[in-house]
């Protein structure tokens, strides 16, 4: 328990600040590249008709010249450049400053890109470009923003980079830290695990011997009322007591899980079939549906203790009449084990997993006469957490309780080994 606590915390920690970490940098980098685009949208939109040039590749250095807004020293000057095409998509023109990087033909084939494209604005490769409409000729302008690409990748890959090393180094701070922040909470944990452990003990002693001058009375007196009422709290308290001290070992891993290939169909199996007659008394159906020739790794008697806990519950929450259902099938390398019965109380309406709590009831009365005390479905959540596996609680149909336990066929290494 308490190394999922100190996991969560890890988790919530880190998922956190990888959070705040993609906003920051994913907004950083995003400003940056609308900037690119905010800054290549206002050269190439500069209100400038331009002259047409009749022979390709002279630059319009006039007043009204395509180039007249640029000087030959202006940053952009070179970058910039310009392609007239006719509305069936025929090149007519190219207008290109002197020292462009770039030639006629491979001015006209970007032209022909764009032109096939809806958009009037955009990017063709590094070429931030936008089509200017006139009459039936279309002018596409064209700046190179290569370099600007170029330093935003850079400063991506960077802030990316740093961000994960970042990322990495409070991981492992939050990993050392988080020890000695839930070290209070186990220490106190454990001492409550073992007052309950040592309680436990204490309290079977003085049991033991109440139940045995209980019986030896009963022997001499016959049938009392007030003895039967001391046996049956009696008989009550150590079974809660036994419970408990199971419980606080199994998750504190005290109980050595002696894991086998075991039949487990068969042992499922066996287990429900000898809840059949207290069905049958209660004036219940119990119906058993197990996919046979099934096998896992597990505790065999911790595997049957689940069981009976399960229908146990199903038996005494149950109204009459009713049918109680349990299946076992494989999914995939898993077995899933499910148990649904009607519920004789209201179930909660918010998390239904509560009813693994620790004394949790359903009914809010807390009303003993069924005989339970609370601890049943906790120690099978234990069973099922030393078996790797999950369990919880579903609501098919309006008063129905399902609980389904989900186990897997083939332990891992770490707890195959456990003893």
């Amino acid at each position: 328990m308490i190394q999922k606590l100190r996991a969560r915390f890890i988790i919530l920690s880190m998922s956190t600040l990888l959070v705040v970490l993609v906003v920051l940098v994913g907004g950083i980098n995003l400003a940056s590249y609308r900037g690119i685009v905010s800054e290549a949208d206002r050269i190439i939109t500069v209100d400038n008709p331009g002259r047409m040039v009749k022979s390709k590749g002279t630059i319009g250095t006039g007043a009204n010249g395509l180039f007249s807004q640029f000087s030959p020293d202006s940053h952009s000057y070179a970058r910039f450049f310009s392609v007239v095409l006719s509305s069936d998509g025929n090149v007519l023109d190219t207008q290109l400053p002197v020292g462009a990087m770039i030639d006629d033909d491979e001015a006209s084939s970007l032209a022909a890109k764009v032109f096939a494209k809806d958009t009037d604005t955009g990017f063709q490769s590094i070429y931030r470009y936008r089509k200017q409409y006139d009459g039936d000729t279309v002018r596409i302008r064209f700046l190179d923003c290569g370099r600007e690409i170029s330093a935003f990748q850079r400063f991506l890959l960077t802030s990316i980079l740093l961000s994960a090393a970042g990322l990495l180094l409070i991981f492992g701070i939050v990993v050392y830290f988080s020890g000695r922040i839930v070290r209070p909470f186990a220490e106190s944990y454990g001492k409550q695990k073992q007052f309950i452990t040592d309680a436990g003990h204490e309290i079977k002693t003085p049991l033991t011997i109440i139940q045995a001058d209980a019986d030896v009375l009963a022997m001499e007196l016959g049938e009392n009322e007030w003895l039967a009422d001391i046996q049956s709290n009696v008989h009550r308290l150590t079974g809660l007591t036994n419970d408990l001290v199971s419980l606080a070992r199994m998750e504190e891993g005290g109980t050595p899980l002696e894991l086998l290939e075991i039949p487990v169909a068969d042992v499922i199996a066996e287990t429900a079939q000898s809840f059949h007659t207290l069905a049958q008394t209660q004036k219940k159906d119990l119906q058993i549906a197990v996919e046979p020739m099934l096998s896992m790794e597990a505790d065999e008697k911790a595997i049957s203790k689940l069981v009976g806990i399960l229908l146990d519950n199903a038996l005494k929450y149950s109204p009459e009449e009713t049918a109680i259902m349990l299946s076992l099938s494989k999914h995939g390398k898993q077995l899933r084990l499910t148990v649904c019965n009607d519920s004789a109380v209201p179930l909660p309406e918010g998390d239904l997993n509560r009813l693994f709590e620790r004394f949790y009831r359903a009914d809010p009365s807390r009303n003993s006469q069924t005989g339970g005390h609370g601890i049943g479905l906790s120690i099978a959540s234990a069973i099922t957490a030393a078996h790797n596996g999950q369990i919880h609680a579903s609501q098919p149909t309006k008063g129905k309780l399902q609980i389904t336990v989900t186990l897997p066929q083939r332990q891992r290494q770490t707890s195959a080994k456990r003893k």
